[in-house]
């Protein structure tokens, strides 16, 4: 608390009057002071008498700050008495009061004050005295403000500095997170500052897109001493720009078949798709999706390959929920592979030089054979081989490695009372492939075998009680060819096999038994299309139990389930399909009523429970284990939640073209 006492002049009465002023509050908010002051008297030394007393028409006026606090004016009586018991420490009160008194902006003051007093009796006395004193400055902090609420780092930002005197300077500190740093030059800010908030504040919040940050202003006199200090909060935000980053991704073979020939080979290899990602600014990757699929694992097996070329897609979601996506340079080569193949074997009776004669006493094989090369890293080998009717073990007429194909011929000596058995093996790394045929004994129209009770016809007879038939034959009676037990094939040993079997004992038709039996061997059913038709039915019609090029297949209001991407407007969902797709058609898609789909209990993209929407487009693909996958473009994404799961249900057609 300040005082001051202003002292008047002393009259011949000896009679002190002074004024008192005491700074008694300060109000910060309003910049001012609260002024006490006392107007008193007393008696000095030498005083003539014992007790000054008046009761008389005095003029007495106080000024505090320039204005008028106190004015008696002559006309109106006053009484005063002064003892000589008074004095400086224990005066006796005139007249008193309170003032309030404005500061300087800066919140500095030097506050004045004077007094006049007139005594009028029989004689005439008069005081007056003048003077100021500093009252207590006021501290004077500038309250801050932005420009914006909030902006994105990386974003210019305004930041106000009003302060209350010009020469006043700031300096500006900021806070977000653990993250702290100064606006500009320390105790050099002045009236505003503009500030960008660099990207890496986005280290302070690895798990969200926004937080707050405080801007703390501090002011300071002309003197360099800090008066006071105010914040303000801005709102910053991570850029929309600021993802995830996928640094690179690798697709690897478990199989084995990349390292040895170089690329993925269909039906064998699988394809291990690994994917490096990395946060930014202090953002960790919480979910990976690949080929439709997501998680939290950074990899994923695709076990069947069967395109030339796979494409898929790659995205990673970071704990801000902000995602980085690969689609258009995601793709990994692969061989086609196909068995080897025995495109021609055939043997016919010649002479030695090849030229054919049914009687000869040669046998002309002819050969064409492949195999897949899976960049010239495959192996390849072709094995010809042949045996008379009544031989244990085969003779090897020659063998082929050099190529990947063959196509040529080889003439070996055979018997004309024997029959041949030719074999081709052509052998990779994948399978083996054998294919036979047999080549008859020379021609005769009729032979009896030597024991009697065997014939053949247009070949000699080599086995005893058999008919055997070299001829083509054609049956002249008009009706249908009637047969009461199989008809049988012969392994390469000779054995009889069940090929068809029009009824047996059960009263079934079987085909193919010899070869189910053996566990070798395949039935093959060739067409144009293939269907199987059942009677047994309430209503009786064919079924193809495929589908291929040119089918339509219809979905009415289909289960699914997918997930939502693309910024919201993709809609990426499964369609099974019970039935095996041949032929690698190009499938797309059309809208009978579209899609309803929803998130967290709401219907998004303007779909509800009884609303249908329907895409702008659709892309789809093969899935590797059957079935499709479809995106569908919604350009609605009212509810949407990016990145995440949803549930579909789907009226549309997938066409195979």
């Amino acid at each position: 608390m300040r005082m001051a006492t202003i002292s008047g002049n002393v009259c011949n009465t000896y009679v002190h009057i002074d004024l008192i002023l005491t700074e008694t509050g300060t109000n910060v908010d309003k910049n001012t002071s609260t002024v006490s002051w006392k107007l008193v008297g007393y008696l000095g030394s030498g005083a003539t008498s014992s007790h000054w007393y008046s009761n008389s028409y005095h003029s007495i006026n106080v000024k505090v700050n320039g204005s008028t606090v106190y004015d008696l004016p002559s006309t109106t009586q006053k009484s005063i008495s002064i003892g000589t018991n008074t004095s400086a420490s224990s005066p006796v009160t005139i007249a008193s009061g309170t003032t309030t008194v404005p500061h300087n902006a800066d919140g500095t003051k030097t506050c004045s004050a004077s007094f006049s007093m007139v005594y009028r009796y029989s004689s005439s006395f008069s005081w007056n005295g003048s003077g100021s004193f500093s009252l207590k400055t006021i501290p004077r902090a500038t309250t801050p403000t932005v420009s914006s609420s909030g902006v994105a780092m990386g974003t210019a930002v305004i930041i106000r500095t009003p302060r209350a005197s010009s020469s006043y300077t700031h300096t500006l500190t900021y806070k977000f997170g653990n993250a702290t740093g100064t606006i500009g030059a320390a105790k050099k800010v002045t009236t505003s500052q503009s500030w960008t908030p660099p990207l890496t504040l986005a280290n302070q919040i690895p798990n969200s897109t926004g937080g707050t940050c405080v801007i703390t202003c501090t002011t300071y006199n002309s003197s360099g001493t800090a008066i006071g200090s105010k914040t303000v909060s801005l709102a910053l935000t991570v850029p929309a720009s600021v993802v995830p980053k996928i640094n690179s991704w690798t697709a690897t073979d478990p199989n084995g078949y990349k390292d040895k020939y170089g690329e993925f080979i269909a039906g064998y290899s699988k394809a291990l798709i690994t994917v490096k990602a990395s946060g930014i600014y202090g953002s960790s990757i919480t979910r990976y999706a690949m080929f439709g699929y997501g998680g939290k694992s950074n990899t994923y097996t695709i076990t069947e390959l069967t395109a030339s070329e796979f494409i898929t897609n790659i995205q990673v979601t970071d704990s801000r929920g902000r995602m980085a996506e690969l689609i258009d340079n995601v793709y990994i080569d692969i061989l086609a592979y196909n068995q080897p193949s025995i495109s021609k074997l055939s043997a016919v009776r010649c002479n030695s030089d090849g030229t054919a004669n049914a009687e000869g006493n040669h046998i002309k094989i002819m050969i064409k054979a492949s195999i897949t090369a899976l960049n010239n890293k495959n192996s390849k080998s072709f094995k010809l081989e042949y045996k008379a009717s009544d031989a244990t073990s085969w003779t090897t007429a020659a063998t082929w490695t050099a190529a990947y194909s063959i196509d040529t011929s080889k003439v070996i000596v055979a018997s004309i009372d024997k029959s041949y058995r030719v074999r081709l093996t052509a052998k990779d790394d994948f399978k083996t492939i054998v294919k036979e045929v047999t080549a008859g004994t020379a021609f005769t129209l009729l032979d009896f075998y030597s024991s009697g009770k065997g014939v053949a016809v247009g070949k000699v007879a080599e086995i005893d009680k058999l008919l055997d038939i070299n001829l083509r034959t054609r049956h002249r009676v008009d009706e249908d060819f009637m047969i009461g037990a199989a008809i049988y094939g012969m392994d390469a040993d000779g054995n009889p096999y069940e090929a068809l079997y029009p009824r047996n004992s059960n009263g079934n038709t079987v085909i193919g038994y010899g070869n189910y039996a053996a566990k070798s061997g395949d039935t093959n059913i060739y067409g144009k299309g293939v269907n199987i038709s059942i009677s047994e039915t309430p209503s009786p019609a064919s079924f193809k139990p495929y589908v291929c090029k040119g089918d339509t297949l219809t979905y009415e209001n289909i289960a699914s389930a997918g997930y939502v991407t693309g910024g919201g407007t993709n809609i990426c969902f499964y369609v099974p399909c019970s039935r095996y797709i041949l032929g690698n058609p190009t499938p797309s898609a059309v809208s009978i009523n579209g899609l309803t789909i929803r998130q967290g209990g709401k219907y998004t993209h303007g779909s509800s429970a009884s609303a249908y929407v329907k895409p702008s487009s659709y892309s789809v693909s093969i899935a590797p284990d059957g079935g499709f996958y479809v995106n569908a473009v919604i350009n609605t994404t009212t509810n949407a939640v990016n990145n995440d799961a949803c549930g579909v249900r789907w009226s549309g057609k997938i066409v195979l073209s």
